[in-house]
């Protein structure tokens, strides 16, 4: 499905947006929350490799990639996470939601902005802020 993810950024106000992109994905600790789309049951008919995905910010393009682009094929970031927590004891079990990684750079987002994330075969996610 496609996702949004959630970040929650308490940086210093005076850090320009680069510098809170940077840092936030080498700390990885930002994750506030996930919005998800819906489902897809024919997600294994979709190459995941070349399936384009865009975000769209108040009806402005804001970025675009493809399933690649995310350690070359979007499946492998799961692969990864299931084997580590494995190894921790901590079975991924079904129903478990895994998120495998952005195909845009984050967009930091204000109150009143529209989002949507568009992923081909797969569908849109979408987030008013508030």
């Amino acid at each position: 499905m496609a996702s949004i993810a959630v970040i929650d950024i308490r940086a210093a106000p005076d850090i320009d947006d680069a510098t809170k992109a940077m840092l936030g994905v080498s700390a990885n600790i930002w994750n506030a929350g996930v919005v998800l789309g819906a489902a897809s049951e024919t997600w294994r008919d979709i190459d995941l490799t070349t399936a384009r995905g865009t975000v769209h910010v108040n009806g402005e393009l804001g970025g675009e990639g493809v399933g690649g682009d995310v350690m070359c094929h979007p499946l492998e970031p799961l692969a990864w996470w299931a084997n580590a927590v494995a190894k921790r004891g901590e079975p991924v079990s079904a129903g478990m939601i895994g998120i495998t990684g952005s195909l845009v750079a984050p967009k930091f987002l204000s109150p009143g902005d529209h989002a949507i994330v568009s992923v081909d075969g797969l569908g849109d996610a979408v987030l008013d802020v508030e």
